[in-house]
Formats: C-alpha cells, structure tokens, sequence
C-alpha cells in the first residue's frame, strides 16, 4: 500500500491573533508543480514566502473584516475580542502584503517540496515528482554540496531512517525541534 502524505493547502500564513493567520514553525511538505522554481531575491537567496497567493491572502483577509465589521464571526471567542477592538486590523493586524505571497501557479501542483517554516516559507529540499522519490532523497546521506544543507546536520532532511522519513510524510509537517535534559536538541522531523 503507498504512503499517504498529508499536506495541508494554503499553509504557512502569516502569524498573529487572528483567525486568518496561522504560525506553524518547522518543517512541511508542499504541492509545486514540476519544475517549480522557487524566487529569488536580488542577493540570490530564496524569498521567503507564504503558501498562498496574495489574492487569496486579501481576499480571506477581508472576508474576516467584514465578518469582524458585522459582528458575525463564528467564534465565541472572536465576537468578545470585538468589544476590546472595534476594528478588525486592531485584533489581526493589517492586510496582508503582497512581498510575501508566492506566485500563483501557471500549472498544476502535483509534486512535492519540504520547505522551511520558522519564517514565511523557504524549500529545503528539491522538487520532487513522486512520494517515493522524497523519501529516497530524505533517507540518502547529507549532501553537502547541496544549498538545502548548509546548517547543521539536525536541520537537514537529508539522513534520516526510512521511519523517520515516512513519519514525517504522514504527517506532512513538523516542529522545528524539541529539546530535553535526557536528548539535547532533536529535530521534529526526526522523531
């Protein structure tokens, strides 16, 4: 039976109070489509940018101010923040920006990208166009040369045990790392 890889669409959004944002930092799969490269600044490096469009970002964005506006947001907890802050920005913060939005894509998404999470989003792997071509990746030795291994070894995706990889595929994300007294530092992935 072929593993089954969660991957949850439009992750990675922007952290904050609100109900349109969500900051999950780690690791996670995403859907590209096939060749996919990710952008780049100026200086070269990857941009840093949030699973989603920025149309869709705005669009969800406004959708709740106007549900904050007409005090009929479905959370209990959100309609008692509204007497705190009248405005919805006030609570969320402003509207999204458009820098930090990947692109919309022109094809398909049907392969698979780990990417980075403690900032909007960065790949820390190649784009691959089956499951079992990431997890023949994940469990093949570090590889120095490539740009995806240049922290330590913990932060590589690259190393791990078969287990591990197919773990953190089912899962389709992870904490970027736990510690404790008995373990030290361990990466989320490669628990």
């Amino acid at each position: 039976m072929p593993l089954r890889v969660h991957v949850e669409s439009g992750s990675g959004r922007r952290p904050g109070a609100g109900s349109t944002r969500r900051c999950d930092m780690g690791r996670e799969i995403r859907r590209v489509p096939k060749g996919w490269e990710h952008p780049r600044g100026k200086n070269g490096f990857f941009l840093s940018l949030y699973d989603q469009t920025f149309d869709d970002a705005a669009r969800a964005w406004w959708h709740a101010a106007v549900q904050w506006h007409n005090g009929t947001m479905r959370e209990e907890s959100e309609r008692q923040q509204r007497e705190k802050y009248p405005w919805y920005w006030q609570w969320d913060g402003p509207p999204p920006d458009e820098k930090y939005y990947r692109p919309a894509f022109t094809s398909p998404a049907d392969c698979y990208q780990i990417y980075e999470t403690v900032s909007e989003g960065t790949p820390v792997s190649p784009v691959f166009e089956s499951v079992e071509a990431m997890l023949a990746w994940m469990t093949q030795p570090i590889d120095r040369a490539l740009e995806y291994n240049t922290g330590e070894d913990w932060q590589s995706m690259q190393g791990m045990t078969r287990e591990q990889a197919e773990r953190f595929c089912g899962r389709g994300s992870s904490v970027s790392m736990i510690f404790s007294p008995g373990t030290g530092m361990v990466a989320g992935h490669r628990l």
